[in-house]
C-alpha cells in the first residue's frame, strides 16, 4: 500500500498535519531508538522552543492521541495505530540539505544507500525497485520466521538510524555513486 506525504487513511484519529508530524516523530523515534523520545528531542528535530513542544505534547494529550507520565522524563506513548500516521517529512535543515544532496547526485540513490549496510552488515538481501525509485524490495528466502522479520525489522531500523547520524561509508559510497566509480572498473 503506498501513501503519499499529505495522504493518511479515512479512518481513524482525526489530528491535524502539524500533530500528525509530532506523532509520527515520536513513532519512529521509538521503533528507532527503543524508547520515547525526550521534550528535547522532539525540539532539535522541529527546530522549535521548549515552550512550544511542551503545548503540543499537552494538546497531543489532551486529544487522546498520546498518554505521559507528568514529570516523568521519556514518558510518551503512542494511542494511534501506526498506519492511521503520515509519513514523517525532514524537519531541520541538515536532514533537508542531505536529501536533497542526495537526491540531486541521483534520484532515489537513499535507497540504494540503505541496500549496502543491510548487505554488508547484517547479509539481508534487498534491492532498489527500479531506477529512481523510493521502494526497497525484500529478497528473503522462501519461507522466514517471525523471528526472522523481527531481526529484518531491527536490521532495518538500525541502517536507517545509521544513515541520519551520517556514517562515513554512506558519505564514501555516495560520492563514489554521484562520481561514477561504483561499478566501473579502473
Amino acid at each position: 500500500m503506498s501513501q503519499s506525504l499529505d495522504q493518511r487513511p479515512a479512518a481513524g484519529p482525526r489530528f491535524t498535519q502539524l500533530q500528525g508530524q509530532y506523532l509520527a516523530f515520536i513513532y519512529a523515534y521509538s521503533r528507532i531508538f527503543k524508547r520515547p523520545p525526550a521534550e528535547a528531542d522532539m525540539r532539535r528535530h522541529f527546530e522549535v522552543t521548549a515552550p512550544t513542544v511542551h503545548q503540543m505534547v499537552l494538546t497531543l494529550e489532551k486529544a487522546g492521541l498520546i498518554t505521559r507520565v507528568p514529570g516523568a522524563a521519556r514518558s510518551i506513548q503512542l494511542l494511534v495505530p501506526p498506519e492511521a500516521l503520515p509519513i514523517l517529512r525532514p524537519k531541520s535543515m541538515r536532514l533537508k540539505a542531505s536529501w536533497n544532496l542526495l537526491e540531486t547526485a541521483k534520484k532515489g540513490l537513499f535507497c540504494q544507500l540503505i541496500t549496502v549496510p543491510l548487505f554488508k552488515d547484517h547479509k539481508i538481501l534487498t534491492q532498489v525497485s527500479g531506477h529512481g525509485s523510493h521502494t526497497i524490495k525484500l529478497l528473503p528466502s522462501l519461507t522466514i520466521t517471525e523471528e526472522d522479520c523481527s531481526w529484518i525489522e531491527t536490521a532495518f531500523d538500525s541502517v536507517i538510524a545509521s544513515s541520519l547520524r551520517c556514517r562515513p561509508d554512506f558519505v564514501d559510497l555516495g560520492a563514489g555513486v554521484r562520481l561514477g566509480r561504483i561499478g566501473k572498473h579502473a
